[in-house]
Formats: structure tokens, sequence, C-alpha cells
């Protein structure tokens, strides 16, 4: 989609003005009627339900991070692939996807910090105790009337571990993607 964004047309401009517009409404306003599709469709308390209902959250954020980063991308590259003869899917190849890997890493290190601290939709979906996530589990460390406040920062510096190896991993197409429309020059 986001290469897509590249052409400029009404189409894709309504289109990005939808996942625009899906950034812009809170989780919370939809918990009801999402509540109710899941159970209808059986997803309540099952892993693909938990993953579909990630995906479509998040699915905004990627597409408005990655258009923003395609669209400051020169267009003459991607014009002189064309008068080369090279297809689309080539131009994306070669061209676009080398050039988007810093954007791509911000914005997978993004949804994965979002996508860890999950609390709302688990905590909807998710009745088994056996199948709670990291954040809904890290719930049970409070009490009604005294909170376990050793175990609980016991498990937050584990839960953090994933988040902090994750960064360290992937710093330099991070750092890379947060300063890569910095400058203009």
């Amino acid at each position: 989609f986001s290469m897509a964004s590249r052409m400029i047309t009404v189409t894709g401009r309504v289109l990005f003005a939808l996942f625009t517009v899906g950034l812009a409404i809170p989780g919370q306003v939809n918990i009801v009627p999402i509540f109710i599709i899941f159970n209808d469709l059986g997803l309540t308390n099952k892993l693909s339900g938990l993953v579909l209902i990630n995906v479509v959250t998040t699915l905004p954020i990627s597409v408005f991070i990655l258009t923003s980063f395609f669209r400051e991308l020169p267009r003459e590259m991607f014009e002189v692939s064309q008068i080369d003869g090279a297809t689309p899917w080539r131009t994306y190849r070669s061209i676009a996807l080398p050039l988007s890997r810093p954007a791509m890493g911000a914005t997978s290190i993004f949804l994965f910090v979002i996508t860890w601290n999950e609390l709302l939709f688990p905590l909807l979906l998710i009745t088994d105790t056996e199948k709670r996530t990291l954040p809904l589990s890290l719930l049970s460390f409070r009490g009604e009337f005294f909170s376990q406040y050793s175990m609980i920062f016991t498990a937050l510096m584990v839960a953090s571990v994933p988040m902090v190896a994750m960064y360290l991993l992937m710093q330099r197409s991070f750092i890379a993607g947060l300063t890569a429309g910095a400058v203009k020059g």
C-alpha cells in the first residue's frame, strides 16, 4: 500500500484518509462491537483472534509511517527504472525495498512494543488463565488489599528483556528510520 501511495489518485488519497482516520479512533470506542463480532466468530480465547485484532489495530500506524517515508523518496529514481524497462515488481524489489529498510525497522520496533504491551484486547478477548498474555498476567500480582511490589518489579524486569533485545538487534535501523527525514538539504 505504501508503495502504491506514490501514485497520486483519488482512490489512493481516499484509502490513505481512511487509514489515517483509523489512527484517530481509540480502541476503547469499539470494545463492545469487537467483542460481539469475535464472540460470534468463535475467536475469543484463541491466539488467532488476538493476532487478528492486533494486526487490524496496528495496520494504520504502519501504513501511515511507511506512506510518509515512500512519499519522501525521489520520484526520479522510479521514473529512471521505468525508462530502463523495469517492471513495477522489479522497481519495488531493487529500489524501494532496500531504501525502505530503515523505515521498516523503525516501524517494526514501534509495532512490536505496541503489541508486546497490549492490555486492552487480551483483557477483552482472553478469559482462560492459561492463555493470558504477559501484561495480563502481570495484573495477577496486584491484589485487592495488598500488592506484591517485589514480584511486580521482578516480573517487569523480565518482561522488558525482549523489548531491549529487539531494540539492540535493530538499533541501527531504528536510528536511521527516525533520522531519515530529519535533515532536508
